[in-house]
């Protein structure tokens, strides 16, 4: 078989061999109900980093979410699983993020960054950093890199939240949520 359905919370998801997805159910159903409770205020959602769609469904209940990812099987994944799941405001673009984020974020106001544990690319942090996009809330896996991009981002936003949710427990892995704001100057 080249790929299996999951199902967390409400929502299903084809996930292709290549593909990213986070396999820990329980711990993805929390790091989803967060993802949709920050994305609550916001109308249009940018998800860089994109995947199977996961953070893109999550957050397209009241939102626009244009979905962004690089690699095609899980742009393809996440077509499928926007038609599974009847999601209807969300647009998939297979894209290298740093090639196409001037061209996506006009009246965004949200950005999800769930990158791989490399972290973001600097000059999409310096991209994002222009934008002046509101609300940023990135995933991360890697606390070194994490902690990286934030001292890139800190001149413009401010941590309004942050949670740690423990994907193995009794390893090294957790996944951190922050929630960051623009810094009105």
């Amino acid at each position: 078989m080249r790929y299996f359905i999951d199902k967390i919370n409400d929502y299903r998801y084809k996930i292709s061999y290549n593909s990213f997805f986070q396999i820990n159910p329980f711990v993805s159903s929390k790091l989803f109900e967060l993802i949709n409770n920050y994305a609550k205020k916001s109308r249009k959602v940018i998800d860089l980093y994109s995947g199977v769609g996961t953070l893109s469904i999550n957050a397209s209940n009241r939102n626009v979410v244009t979905g962004v990812e690089v690699v095609k099987n899980a742009v393809d994944d996440a077509e499928y699983n926007k038609l599974i799941n009847n999601k209807t405001k969300i647009n998939f673009i297979c894209s290298d993020t740093k090639n196409i984020l001037t061209e996506i974020t006009k009246n965004s106001d949200l950005i999800i960054l769930d990158p791989p544990r490399a972290g973001v690319n600097k000059n999409v942090l310096d991209q994002i950093k222009k934008k002046k996009i509101k609300k940023i809330i990135y995933v991360s896996c890697n606390p070194f890199t994490l902690i990286r991009d934030l001292k890139i981002l800190e001149s413009h936003y401010e941590i309004e939240d942050i949670k740690v949710l423990d994907m193995f427990p009794y390893t090294k892995h957790i996944e951190t949520i922050v929630l960051l704001s623009w810094r009105c100057r």
